[in-house]
C-alpha cells in the first residue's frame, strides 16, 4: 500500500497582498470554447506572468498534508505553454519536510509538459511540521512560471531504504 496524495491549483494559497497568480480555467462553461487548447492537470491550473505582474516575486504555496510518516516520491505536473507564451526554464520551488527542514528545487518548465515529472525524493511526517511546496518565479526571464499540481507518492517507510534498494538494482 503506497498512500498518494495530489495537490493541485485549485488549493494553492498565495501568500502576498495581491493576486498576481492568474487562474486558467481550461475549457469550461463561463470560458471561450477551446481558448488555448486543453492541458493542464484537470484542465486548470495558476501562471505568473513577470510582464504584467505587479509582483512577479510573490511565491504561491501548495499545503501537502501527510497521510503516513515515511519517504515520499515528490512529483510536478504543468501544461506545455500559457496561451503560447513560453513558460520559465526554472521555476523554484522550495519544499519543507521533515522536521522544519527545507529543500530547493528548480523545475524546467520548457520540458515535461502535461505528465508528473520527479522533482524529490523526501521523508515527510504526520503532524507538528508543515509540509508544502512553494512556487516563484525565478525573476530572470521572461517566461510565464506555472503553478499546476504536485503529487506525493510514498514509496518506503525512510529514505536510506529506497536508497538501498535502488542501489541494489543497479549493480
Amino acid at each position: 500500500e503506497h498512500p498518494q496524495v495530489i495537490v493541485d491549483d485549485s488549493q494553492g494559497t498565495r501568500m502576498g497582498a495581491s493576486d498576481n497568480w492568474s487562474f486558467y480555467y481550461g475549457a469550461r462553461v463561463g470560458s471561450i470554447p477551446g481558448m488555448c487548447g486543453h492541458q493542464g492537470w484537470s484542465n486548470s491550473f495558476r501562471y505568473l506572468n513577470p510582464r504584467v505582474s505587479k509582483d512577479s516575486e510573490e511565491p504561491l504555496k501548495f499545503v501537502f498534508k501527510v497521510p503516513k510518516d515515511g519517504c515520499y516520491l515528490v512529483e510536478e505536473f504543468h501544461p506545455a505553454s500559457v496561451c503560447s507564451q513560453k513558460l520559465t526554464s526554472s521555476a523554484q520551488l522550495s519544499i519543507k519536510f521533515g522536521r522544519n527542514r527545507t529543500a530547493m528545487a528548480a523545475e524546467d518548465q520548457t520540458r515535461g509538459a502535461n505528465q508528473w515529472n520527479s522533482v524529490a525524493l523526501l521523508p515527510f511526517n504526520v503532524g507538528g511540521f508543515e509540509a508544502s511546496i512553494t512556487v516563484q518565479h525565478p525573476q530572470v526571464g521572461t517566461g510565464v512560471a506555472v503553478a499546476d499540481a504536485f503529487r506525493f507518492t510514498k514509496v518506503a517507510d525512510t529514505c536510506p531504504e529506497v536508497r538501498r534498494s535502488e542501489e541494489h538494482t543497479s549493480e
